[in-house]
Protein backbone atom coordinates (compact mmCIF):
# COMPACT_ATOMS: atom_id res chain seq x y z
CA UNK A 1 0.00 0.00 0.00
CA UNK A 2 1.74 3.37 -1.08
CA UNK A 3 1.92 6.14 1.59
CA UNK A 4 -1.07 8.04 0.07
CA UNK A 5 -3.21 4.91 0.21
CA UNK A 6 -2.09 4.60 3.91
CA UNK A 7 -3.01 8.11 4.74
CA UNK A 8 -6.43 8.02 3.31
CA UNK A 9 -7.41 4.87 5.26
CA UNK A 10 -5.67 6.35 8.58
CA UNK A 11 -7.97 10.05 7.67
CA UNK A 12 -11.05 7.91 7.28
CA UNK A 13 -10.31 5.94 10.77
CA UNK A 14 -9.88 8.97 12.17
CA UNK A 15 -12.68 10.58 10.86
CA UNK A 16 -15.08 7.64 12.31
CA UNK A 17 -14.25 8.17 15.80
CA UNK A 18 -13.29 12.00 15.48
CA UNK A 19 -16.18 14.57 16.72
CA UNK A 20 -18.48 15.80 14.58
CA UNK A 21 -21.09 18.78 14.56
CA UNK A 22 -24.11 18.55 13.04
CA UNK A 23 -25.50 21.67 11.25
CA UNK A 24 -29.40 22.18 10.44
CA UNK A 25 -31.40 25.38 9.03
CA UNK A 26 -34.84 24.25 9.94
CA UNK A 27 -36.15 23.53 13.62
CA UNK A 28 -37.70 20.40 12.23
CA UNK A 29 -34.28 19.22 10.30
CA UNK A 30 -33.37 19.41 13.81
CA UNK A 31 -36.08 17.40 15.84
CA UNK A 32 -34.96 14.50 12.92
CA UNK A 33 -32.08 14.25 14.08
CA UNK A 34 -32.27 14.49 17.38
CA UNK A 35 -34.92 11.67 17.57
CA UNK A 36 -33.02 9.83 15.29
CA UNK A 37 -29.44 10.07 15.33
CA UNK A 38 -26.98 8.89 18.59
CA UNK A 39 -26.26 12.31 20.14
CA UNK A 40 -23.34 10.73 22.06
CA UNK A 41 -21.86 10.71 18.80
CA UNK A 42 -22.47 14.08 17.37
CA UNK A 43 -23.10 17.53 18.34
CA UNK A 44 -25.99 19.08 16.50
CA UNK A 45 -27.25 22.40 15.99
CA UNK A 46 -29.91 24.71 14.13
CA UNK A 47 -28.80 27.91 12.58
CA UNK A 48 -31.61 29.09 11.01
CA UNK A 49 -32.25 29.19 6.99
CA UNK A 50 -29.94 31.33 4.93
CA UNK A 51 -26.37 31.89 3.93
CA UNK A 52 -26.27 34.65 6.89
CA UNK A 53 -27.67 32.76 9.70
CA UNK A 54 -25.20 29.99 8.91
CA UNK A 55 -22.22 32.43 9.25
CA UNK A 56 -23.58 34.19 12.04
CA UNK A 57 -24.10 30.98 14.23
CA UNK A 58 -20.75 29.81 13.26
CA UNK A 59 -18.83 33.18 14.42
CA UNK A 60 -20.49 32.62 17.31
CA UNK A 61 -19.72 28.94 17.99
CA UNK A 62 -16.10 29.81 17.06
CA UNK A 63 -15.87 32.31 19.84
CA UNK A 64 -17.76 30.08 22.45
CA UNK A 65 -15.57 26.87 21.59
CA UNK A 66 -12.25 29.72 21.89
CA UNK A 67 -13.43 30.73 25.64
CA UNK A 68 -13.89 26.71 26.25
CA UNK A 69 -10.68 26.49 25.33
CA UNK A 70 -11.81 24.02 22.64
CA UNK A 71 -9.82 25.92 20.40
CA UNK A 72 -6.86 24.18 21.34
CA UNK A 73 -8.22 20.45 20.07
CA UNK A 74 -8.50 19.02 16.79
CA UNK A 75 -10.92 21.23 14.48
CA UNK A 76 -14.33 19.36 14.54
CA UNK A 77 -16.21 17.83 10.48
CA UNK A 78 -18.95 20.56 9.94
CA UNK A 79 -21.56 18.38 8.50
CA UNK A 80 -24.67 20.37 7.40
CA UNK A 81 -27.75 18.10 7.29
CA UNK A 82 -31.25 18.79 5.92
CA UNK A 83 -33.48 19.03 2.86
CA UNK A 84 -32.81 20.54 -0.40
CA UNK A 85 -34.49 20.92 -3.99
CA UNK A 86 -33.93 18.80 -6.83
CA UNK A 87 -31.96 20.64 -9.96
CA UNK A 88 -31.59 17.01 -11.99
CA UNK A 89 -34.20 14.34 -12.70
CA UNK A 90 -31.94 11.67 -11.41
CA UNK A 91 -32.27 13.02 -7.38
CA UNK A 92 -35.54 12.20 -6.73
CA UNK A 93 -37.79 12.99 -3.79
CA UNK A 94 -36.95 11.25 -0.62
CA UNK A 95 -33.64 10.31 -1.48
CA UNK A 96 -30.32 11.51 -0.34
CA UNK A 97 -26.73 12.89 -1.40
CA UNK A 98 -23.75 14.06 0.00
CA UNK A 99 -21.96 16.84 -1.78
CA UNK A 100 -18.63 16.43 -4.17
CA UNK A 101 -18.98 19.94 -4.32
CA UNK A 102 -20.86 23.24 -3.60
CA UNK A 103 -20.95 26.58 -6.14
CA UNK A 104 -22.35 29.61 -5.41
CA UNK A 105 -24.65 32.10 -7.88
CA UNK A 106 -21.41 34.22 -8.29
CA UNK A 107 -19.29 31.49 -9.61
CA UNK A 108 -17.49 30.06 -6.49
CA UNK A 109 -16.43 26.55 -6.12
CA UNK A 110 -15.29 24.52 -3.15
CA UNK A 111 -14.72 20.87 -2.52
CA UNK A 112 -15.85 19.07 -0.08
CA UNK A 113 -13.87 17.45 2.54
CA UNK A 114 -16.06 14.64 3.81
CA UNK A 115 -16.97 12.09 3.27
CA UNK A 116 -13.29 10.52 2.53
CA UNK A 117 -12.93 8.17 -0.67
CA UNK A 118 -12.84 5.63 1.60
CA UNK A 119 -16.23 6.31 3.39
CA UNK A 120 -17.84 6.83 -0.15
CA UNK A 121 -16.22 3.48 -1.52
CA UNK A 122 -17.59 1.65 1.59
CA UNK A 123 -21.01 2.77 0.48
CA UNK A 124 -20.85 2.76 -2.92
CA UNK A 125 -22.23 6.57 -3.26
CA UNK A 126 -22.18 8.95 -6.10
CA UNK A 127 -21.38 12.34 -4.90
CA UNK A 128 -23.63 15.45 -6.12
CA UNK A 129 -23.41 18.89 -6.69
CA UNK A 130 -24.86 21.41 -4.78
CA UNK A 131 -25.64 25.25 -4.94
CA UNK A 132 -26.30 27.34 -3.03
CA UNK A 133 -28.84 29.83 -3.56
CA UNK A 134 -29.38 33.13 -1.82
CA UNK A 135 -33.37 32.89 -2.43
CA UNK A 136 -35.52 29.16 -2.67
CA UNK A 137 -36.13 28.52 -6.49
CA UNK A 138 -39.83 28.05 -6.60
CA UNK A 139 -40.47 26.95 -10.06
CA UNK A 140 -39.66 24.31 -12.98
CA UNK A 141 -38.37 27.30 -15.14
CA UNK A 142 -35.93 28.75 -12.09
CA UNK A 143 -34.65 25.48 -11.41
CA UNK A 144 -33.95 24.77 -15.03
CA UNK A 145 -32.32 28.02 -15.38
CA UNK A 146 -30.10 27.55 -12.05
CA UNK A 147 -29.26 23.62 -13.47
CA UNK A 148 -27.99 25.16 -17.17
CA UNK A 149 -25.42 27.94 -15.60
CA UNK A 150 -24.18 26.19 -12.32
CA UNK A 151 -24.16 22.43 -13.62
CA UNK A 152 -25.81 21.41 -10.16
CA UNK A 153 -27.80 18.28 -9.21
CA UNK A 154 -29.08 20.27 -5.53
CA UNK A 155 -29.95 23.49 -4.59
CA UNK A 156 -30.41 24.76 -0.95
CA UNK A 157 -29.69 28.38 1.45
CA UNK A 158 -26.38 27.51 3.52
CA UNK A 159 -24.25 25.15 1.99
CA UNK A 160 -22.42 27.79 0.13
CA UNK A 161 -21.80 29.79 3.57
CA UNK A 162 -21.14 26.68 5.23
CA UNK A 163 -18.20 26.12 2.74
CA UNK A 164 -17.03 29.52 2.69
CA UNK A 165 -16.42 29.59 6.72
CA UNK A 166 -15.53 26.26 7.04
CA UNK A 167 -12.30 26.47 4.10
CA UNK A 168 -11.70 30.09 5.85
CA UNK A 169 -11.00 28.77 8.99
CA UNK A 170 -9.61 25.49 8.00
CA UNK A 171 -12.52 23.11 9.62
CA UNK A 172 -13.30 20.22 7.51
CA UNK A 173 -16.60 20.09 6.16
CA UNK A 174 -19.51 18.16 3.78
CA UNK A 175 -22.93 17.87 3.21
CA UNK A 176 -26.02 15.75 3.07
CA UNK A 177 -29.33 16.70 1.71
CA UNK A 178 -32.34 14.43 1.35
CA UNK A 179 -34.87 15.67 -1.53
CA UNK A 180 -38.01 17.54 -0.65
CA UNK A 181 -39.49 18.73 -4.19
CA UNK A 182 -38.41 17.35 -7.23
CA UNK A 183 -37.57 19.17 -10.41
CA UNK A 184 -40.54 19.48 -12.13
CA UNK A 185 -42.74 20.45 -8.63
CA UNK A 186 -43.67 24.14 -7.63
CA UNK A 187 -43.40 24.93 -4.35
CA UNK A 188 -46.06 27.91 -2.79
CA UNK A 189 -44.47 31.66 -3.77
CA UNK A 190 -44.27 32.49 -0.58
CA UNK A 191 -42.52 29.27 1.15
CA UNK A 192 -39.45 31.29 2.94
CA UNK A 193 -41.76 33.56 4.59
CA UNK A 194 -42.96 30.41 6.50
CA UNK A 195 -39.96 30.24 8.43
CA UNK A 196 -38.52 32.50 11.31
CA UNK A 197 -34.94 33.03 11.80
CA UNK A 198 -34.31 30.97 14.68
CA UNK A 199 -35.52 27.98 11.97
CA UNK A 200 -38.92 27.82 13.32
CA UNK A 201 -42.37 27.88 11.20
CA UNK A 202 -44.40 30.76 11.22
CA UNK A 203 -47.91 29.09 11.78
CA UNK A 204 -49.76 32.10 11.64
CA UNK A 205 -48.37 33.10 7.97
CA UNK A 206 -48.86 29.74 6.72
CA UNK A 207 -52.54 28.95 7.75
CA UNK A 208 -52.79 32.69 6.73
CA UNK A 209 -51.49 31.75 3.18
CA UNK A 210 -53.04 28.59 2.90
CA UNK A 211 -56.70 30.09 3.65
CA UNK A 212 -55.56 33.15 0.93
CA UNK A 213 -54.28 30.69 -1.57
CA UNK A 214 -56.10 27.29 -1.41
CA UNK A 215 -54.08 25.84 -4.69
CA UNK A 216 -50.84 25.88 -2.30
CA UNK A 217 -52.33 23.00 0.21
CA UNK A 218 -51.70 20.61 -1.98
CA UNK A 219 -48.07 21.11 -3.01
CA UNK A 220 -47.79 21.83 1.04
CA UNK A 221 -49.00 18.54 2.29
CA UNK A 222 -46.68 17.07 -0.19
CA UNK A 223 -43.93 18.55 0.35
CA UNK A 224 -44.38 17.89 4.24
CA UNK A 225 -45.01 14.02 3.68
CA UNK A 226 -41.38 13.95 0.92
CA UNK A 227 -39.25 15.93 3.34
CA UNK A 228 -39.96 13.83 6.14
CA UNK A 229 -38.79 10.87 3.60
CA UNK A 230 -36.02 12.88 2.46
CA UNK A 231 -34.59 13.84 6.36
CA UNK A 232 -34.84 10.01 7.02
CA UNK A 233 -32.91 9.32 3.74
CA UNK A 234 -30.35 11.73 5.14
CA UNK A 235 -29.82 10.60 8.41
CA UNK A 236 -29.61 7.01 7.25
CA UNK A 237 -26.79 7.92 4.68
CA UNK A 238 -24.68 10.09 7.55
CA UNK A 239 -25.12 6.74 9.74
CA UNK A 240 -23.54 4.57 6.50
CA UNK A 241 -21.10 6.96 5.84
CA UNK A 242 -20.18 7.75 9.53
CA UNK A 243 -20.19 3.62 10.12
CA UNK A 244 -18.15 2.92 6.59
Amino acid sequence: MNTTTNDQAHHAQACSAEKIILLCALQFEYQWLKKNTDCSRFEIHCTGPGASQVSRFLDNWYVDRANTHEADEDHPTLIMVGVAGALHQQCEPGSAWAASHVVSEDGRSWSSLWPTPNQQGAVGMHMKRILGHDTVLISPTEKEAARRTTYADLVDMESHALATWASTNGFPWGVIRGVSDGVDETLPTDIQSWTNPNGKPDYLKIVWDLISHPSWISPTRRLARQSAMAMQAAIDLLHHLNDG
